[in-house]
């Protein structure tokens, strides 16, 4: 099994989180706006710093930014 190394964050993986982060809040609000009644069924919306805690390694970015 290979090893899993600690991910050094650098500006352009802050960023792709970032955007991602930004464009999936943007979706859950126009959802919502749009059909006020599933609401409640929508996801939460995610913070950066959050996700930031949660990852451990670039693939871990990777599995985060692709869903």
């Amino acid at each position: 099994m290979s090893r899993k190394y600690k991910i050094r964050w650098q500006e352009s993986d802050a960023e792709r989180l970032n955007k991602a982060v930004k464009n999936f809040n943007a979706k859950i609000k126009r959802i919502a706006k749009k059909y006020p009644e599933i609401e409640k069924a929508l996801p939460e919306t995610v913070k950066v710093g959050d996700l930031k805690q949660i990852i451990n390694t670039r693939a871990d970015l990777n599995r985060e930014i692709n869903s």
